[in-house]
């Protein structure tokens, strides 16, 4: 799992077209997202993006406000995200992403 302490909401993609960022809200809504991707929100602290990439050669940075994220899964097209609190239980929260294609 990774501490993400802060949330920093991003407009758009970075002038490197192979970087794309997001962000959304504890209740899985967007706040802003590259075009064409989108999120269900699974459960308890628990979302799916699904995006274009088409590749799994990608990394993949996540900033919530508190407690920790971890990503069990990463693949062509989606990647799951995994929220937790303070005492590790998982938890809706607000999420920002940046996502770098190699």
């Amino acid at each position: 799992m990774v501490d993400s302490p802060d949330v920093a909401v991003y407009t758009g993609e970075f002038a490197n077209s192979n970087t794309h960022q997001g962000a959304f809200a504890a209740d899985g809504t967007w706040q802003t997202r590259p075009d064409g991707w989108l999120i269900v929100k699974m459960g308890l602290g628990a979302y799916t993006i699904t995006h274009n990439l088409n590749t799994i050669s990608y990394g993949v940075n996540l900033a919530v406000p508190s407690g920790t994220t971890q990503i069990p899964i990463m693949d062509a097209n989606t990647i799951e995200i995994q929220c937790y609190d303070g005492n590790g239980n998982p938890a809706d929260s607000e999420v920002a992403f940046s996502v770098s294609v190699y």
